[in-house]
């Protein structure tokens, strides 16, 4: 502020005061953060992202109960403030009462575009039943543009729950209601691969492809990797190297494109590929993998040890899909 030519406007003042509280914040310093929103508070008793910052700082501090009362004074002020309903979610899941944290998080997901998906997804598919059911309310009590939004979102928390033929079926009631629409699309690809029927998840993911205006590289990487699935290596060799110059530092593209050329008998050209998928992106473990697997062939038993170790270094979580136990 110092360096400004006239004196700052109270506006001007304020988003330099969060700027700062943020800053505090994330350095761990939530007292100073504190006295910033408290400030703040004082030359404004509704200001509603000081409350929630101060809200957050206590859930920080595992302080849960002091910031959903917090956050019960905040929603006085205006209801359809979003990130009200995702800090008293995480507040509600840390203190147990599932159930009450679900119903914010649905909330938060309702009001806001911006939206942290993975924590909504988190809370949710801990009671995923009675998530599904608020779902159903929601979308039944909503006029019909936001029908469609709640339909989207039941469909993928039947996916949550590795309900895919439920999910898909009910994609297939909302095309038949409201038309094609590029996200159903999306997502109904994604679950037809998770029953193994690859034809139609390539059917679907090739309209996204053509649907989408820009270049998307999401729809690519599931047809390279749909393609690969269904046996058509040649295909999924072609939308790798699409997606490889698209994403030339990114080495899943490596890695699909090495896969299919082993799976061809080509093994010269597979580690050409993971070669270079490594050498632009060192982060990716499941190439790792692959070519462990190639110096394993070879009888070069140290330098797939030592890719083998690189993956242990990388893929730390054994969750779903994970290659560490593999490896």
């Amino acid at each position: 502020l110092k360096y400004t030519k006239s004196v700052p406007d109270k506006k001007d003042v304020e988003d330099v005061l969060f700027m700062m509280a943020h800053i505090y914040y994330n350095q761990k310093k939530y007292n100073l953060a504190d006295e910033i929103y408290n400030d703040l508070l004082r030359d404004n008793p509704a200001e509603q992202t000081a409350m929630v910052g101060l809200a957050r700082n206590m859930i920080m501090r595992e302080e849960y109960k002091a910031a959903i009362e917090m956050l019960n004074s905040c929603e006085k002020y205006d209801k359809d403030y979003g990130q009200i309903y995702r800090f008293r979610a995480q507040a509600y899941d840390k203190l147990g009462e599932t159930d009450k944290a679900i119903d914010d998080a649905i909330e938060y997901f309702g009001i806001n575009e911006d939206v942290d998906v993975e924590l909504v997804e988190s809370i949710l598919k801990k009671h995923l039943s009675y998530a599904i059911a608020k779902i159903t309310e929601k979308m039944n009590a909503e006029a019909e543009d936001m029908r469609l939004h709640w339909m989207i979102f039941r469909g993928q928390l039947y996916a949550l729950g590795y309900d895919y033929v439920s999910a898909i079926e009910l994609y297939n009631q909302m095309e038949k209601e409201y038309g094609e629409h590029l996200n159903v699309t999306y997502y109904r690809a994604q679950w037809y691969a998770e029953i193994n029927d690859h034809e139609r998840a390539i059917a679907d993911m090739l309209k996204c492809v053509e649907e989408t205006a820009e270049k998307k590289v999401n729809p690519i990487m599931y047809l390279a990797s749909f393609y690969r699935l269904n046996g058509q290596f040649e295909e999924a060799i072609k939308w790798a190297s699409k997606l490889i110059d698209l994403m030339p530092t990114d080495a899943f593209g490596y890695y699909v494109r090495g896969w299919c050329y082993e799976l061809k008998g080509n093994d010269t050209e597979a580690m050409k590929n993971y070669n270079a998928g490594i050498d632009v992106d060192k982060e990716y473990p499941y190439i790792y993998l692959m070519r462990g697997e190639q110096y394993l062939k070879r009888g070069e038993k140290e330098k797939a040890n030592a890719d083998f170790n690189e993956i242990l270094k990388l893929d730390t979580v054994a969750e779903d899909g994970t290659c560490r136990m593999y490896a």
